[in-house]
């Protein structure tokens, strides 16, 4: 494998991954994302890290003259993978710095880039783009602006579903030109549900039955179509909400980081409610959001702020920003 260091300053990060790597050990360790609860380490399988890059190495046709862009942190699984996929098929990977407008710094030929969205959104937004022949976007739901944009562009851009646990995506679909909006699963994984909540086979990683947070319509063991978690799920009045559902229709209609959740409320069980990261005036009205949202999915409250919380993936920290606007008065949409 060679590796071109684009930020020097990542050095000592890329090469205690290598050296964890190519230790004796049978597993490295890997930390949880920590979007719904406290990041947690896990030990993981070298040989299973193996099958996961194979699989990904396969279905996206990678082999050793492959160039990989490395934008993300070690620290996550996605990270790893990228690592771990160079290694595997002897190519080329560049390592940039880990930042929203990472692309800037793109070598003149790339062919596969893992990115967050925010990464994903400046690289769209730019005039002069350099070539990218596949991309693949994770670590948070795509906003309907997002797919929109990415509408422009030629290059394949594929939205990713997984986990820590799964080692990287176990499902993927494509988001632009012929969109599909139905995950598709990679080689050797089946999907069932429990309830409502979707249940991954990957027998290959040791995982036959993990019980997923999210809430999917199944349409066969191969092919799923994703609702929300179901750790955000709120039930209004008898009527079951899905937040990231909700979030996506406002994506057009709020410019500042926002999301969707509840609070307990006697007469519904649970109230919608919106949160903003402004230092500008938001004005909300509820007629404006009736153009754009159902009458069941309209917040009642509303709370505008400063100080948004992120996980090291790029995630919106739900749990931690609601501690933080614990001090912010509510405003009711009127």
């Amino acid at each position: 494998m060679e590796i071109q260091y684009i930020d020097a300053s990542r050095k000592v990060e890329i090469e205690h991954f290598l050296n964890e790597w190519f230790n004796d050990d049978a597993y490295i360790t890997a930390k949880t994302s920590g979007s719904t609860g406290i990041p947690k380490e896990i030990k993981v399988q070298k040989k299973h890290l193996i099958h996961s890059a194979k699989n990904t190495i396969k279905h996206f046709d990678l082999n050793q003259r492959s160039h990989f862009f490395l934008c993300l942190s070690t620290e996550t699984i996605a990270g790893k993978m990228m690592l771990i996929r160079a290694i595997i098929v002897d190519g080329k990977i560049s390592i940039g710095t880990v930042k929203k407008n990472t692309m800037d710094d793109l070598p003149k030929q790339v062919d596969f880039v893992a990115l967050v969205p925010i990464q994903l959104e400046h690289y769209l937004n730019q005039k002069e783009k350099i070539s990218v022949k596949t991309i693949i976007v994770g670590g948070a739901p795509i906003s309907e602006n997002l797919r929109a944009l990415c509408q422009s562009v030629t290059t394949p851009i594929y939205q990713t579903f997984g986990m820590t646990e799964t080692l990287s995506h176990v499902a993927v679909k494509c988001i632009n030109g012929e969109t599909n909006r139905s995950y598709e699963a990679l080689e050797g994984i089946q999907f069932s549900t429990q309830g409502e909540q979707l249940v991954i086979h990957y027998p290959a990683i040791g995982q036959d039955a993990l019980l997923s947070n999210d809430i999917v319509e199944l349409i066969d063991p191969f092919h799923f179509n994703w609702l929300g978690r179901a750790d955000f799920a709120i039930n209004s009045g008898g009527i079951k909400l899905f937040p990231e559902q909700i979030e996506q229709k406002l994506s057009g209609f709020l410019s500042c980081p926002f999301f969707i959740s509840s609070i307990k409320e006697e007469s519904l069980g649970e109230s919608i409610c919106l949160y903003l990261d402004s230092e500008e005036p938001v004005e909300i009205k509820k007629e404006t959001l009736l153009e754009i949202l159902s009458k069941f999915e309209v917040p009642r409250y509303y709370k505008i702020g400063v100080t948004f919380s992120y996980t090291q993936n790029g995630k919106i920290d739900r749990l931690s920003t609601i501690k933080n606007y614990s001090s912010y008065e509510w405003r009711k949409v009127l």
